[in-house]
């Protein structure tokens, strides 16, 4: 063995022992101490509390993981409901060797049970996009883009997502019972989805696509959120989905008001047949429909029931888009 590999294997040998020794050192520091000096750093940083209400726990491995449960992420001000997501457990398996650069390099972020809502205000604030107070009482903008770590895995158990935007007037959630997103390499883009539902639609087929030549907006590691993957499904699905018709198209009325009431939390909507006229061949159905005890009613006619009440659907949402605007 020459004198300049025995060094080599006297610097690994160091820096194996380092490591273990961290590992042990990690696994005897009792976590939750800390609670209350991560929660505020994620306050000044963010401009959001952050709630850690479970057990915080380390495990000793060869890629340490540290859980938290009862984990919760306050939403903004103007939302629609108090907490912008809220996980039953955390867990995050971090790459050791990195920590003595100065890197933080998560390997595997796992998330079980999340409820993540996304929503845009009628100002076209976005929930996602956080400020921060400055001394002076002015607010500035969260640094988002470099995050100072790099996440190589998100794994998601049993999660819900919601979408909501108040201009047009959307709603959207979507159930996903597994999820693993890998952080790409440069030019490409991996997904893999075990089974999810959107707006109570079941879809249980796994999924993968990939793709080397967009390469815009995901090369520095997928950071440029929406837009880019955006863009790659739109590259990838250019063919088939050409000659589609819009998504909100395809719904009726009745259906798309549900979805919306459900979406913020009300009762569905009632539809009160209020006369019949016309000979028994032809007859003409007048419904009602009205939202719970909030008072709002809307009207509609039709040559059968269901007809009319489209029509009255189509009115209360037509009123709902107006009363926000």
């Amino acid at each position: 063995m020459t004198r300049v590999r025995k060094v080599l294997v006297a610097v690994a040998a160091v820096i194996v022992v380092v490591i273990a020794a961290g590992a042990v050192a990690l696994s005897t520091i009792d976590l939750n101490q800390y609670v209350a000096f991560v929660e505020a750093k994620a306050k000044e940083a963010t401009g959001r509390e952050l709630k850690l209400k479970g057990k915080i726990g380390f495990k000793l491995s060869l890629l340490p993981t540290v859980a938290a449960d009862d984990v919760s992420f306050q939403n903004a001000p103007w939302g629609s409901r108090p907490l912008l997501a809220t996980v039953k457990r955390v867990e995050v398996q971090i790459a050791l060797l990195p920590l003595l650069t100065g890197e933080v390099v998560i390997r595997r972020l796992r998330l079980v049970e999340p409820d993540l809502l996304l929503e845009v205000s009628p100002k076209g604030e976005r929930n996602w996009v956080f400020t921060r107070p400055t001394s002076g009482g002015e607010k500035v903008a969260a640094a988002g883009d470099d995050a100072g770590f790099e996440v190589h895995r998100i794994e998601v158990r049993n999660g819900l997502l919601t979408y909501r935007q108040a201009k047009p007037r959307l709603a959207h959630k979507a159930r996903i019972e597994q999820l693993e997103l890998e952080g790409p390499k440069p030019g490409e883009v991996l997904v893999r989805v075990g089974a999810c539902g959107l707006n109570n639609t079941d879809i249980n087929t796994r999924t993968a696509w990939y793709s080397k030549s967009v390469t815009e907006g995901i090369g520095a590691g997928g950071r440029a959120g929406f837009d880019a993957a955006e863009r790659v499904i739109r590259h990838v699905y250019a063919e088939l989905t050409a000659d589609l018709p819009n998504f909100e198209d395809l719904k009726d009325a009745k259906t798309r008001l549900q979805e919306l009431v459900q979406a913020d939390g009300n009762p569905l909507p009632v539809y009160d047949l209020e006369r019949v006229s016309g000979k028994a061949h032809r007859q003409t159905f007048e419904v009602s429909c009205s939202l719970g005890d909030a008072g709002v009613r809307t009207h509609g006619r039709g040559l059968t029931r269901r007809d009319a009440e489209q029509q009255a659907a189509a009115r209360m949402l037509d009123k709902l888009n107006r009363d926000s605007s």
